[in-house]
């Protein structure tokens, strides 16, 4: 009960508002049943990142059943953004933890690549290349959509982002 409240903290205000007291404010009690259960704050928020991970992967991991694998993944990952901005900006944004997210090359499961060569019939490095223009592309998006640097829809952006994949993959032929 301690992480998921924790978490709804996290979600709704952001990993810098998750302390002992919020927490405590969020469960109705002292901070005591939270030391209780773990050694201090960096454990409880070690726990929180691995969920709001999961979030993400549970958010995405449909995309990669879908035939344009690599458009469903990149309208998940802005979808992501926009029902989840608190955890797309810890995970994404703030202190370099993008590494584990969806721009990195180590990061974008094999399958994308080969389900995107498949359907754009691209070599697996042309693939590759147009994974990672695109992921650039829509963490871009996203970044500007979740910071309102940019005020821009969410169905604009996807046929923004649908566009840039065509003219990629134009070039790459």
């Amino acid at each position: 009960m301690i992480q998921e409240r924790a978490f709804r903290v996290f979600r709704q205000e952001g990993m810098d508002r998750v302390n002992a007291r919020s927490v405590a404010r969020e469960l109705g009690c002292s901070t005591q049943p939270i030391f209780s259960y773990f050694s201090g704050m960096n454990e409880l928020k070690s726990d929180i990142e691995e969920r709001a991970y999961t979030q993400f992967t549970k958010a995405i991991r449909p995309a990669l059943a879908q035939e344009n694998v690599l458009l469903a993944c990149c309208c998940g990952y802005i979808d992501f953004a926009r029902e989840e901005p608190k955890l797309f900006r810890y995970l994404f944004i703030e202190s370099g933890r993008g590494s584990k997210g969806f721009a990195g090359d180590d990061a974008l499961p094999a399958e994308l690549f080969e389900k995107t060569a498949s359907f754009y019939n691209l070599s697996q490095d042309k693939a590759r290349t147009l994974c990672l223009t695109a992921a650039a592309y829509v963490h871009g998006l996203a970044t500007v959509m979740v910071t309102d640097a940019i005020r821009l829809d969410v169905e604009d952006a996807k046929e923004k982002t649908a566009a840039l994949i065509l003219r990629e993959v134009q070039a790459l032929r």
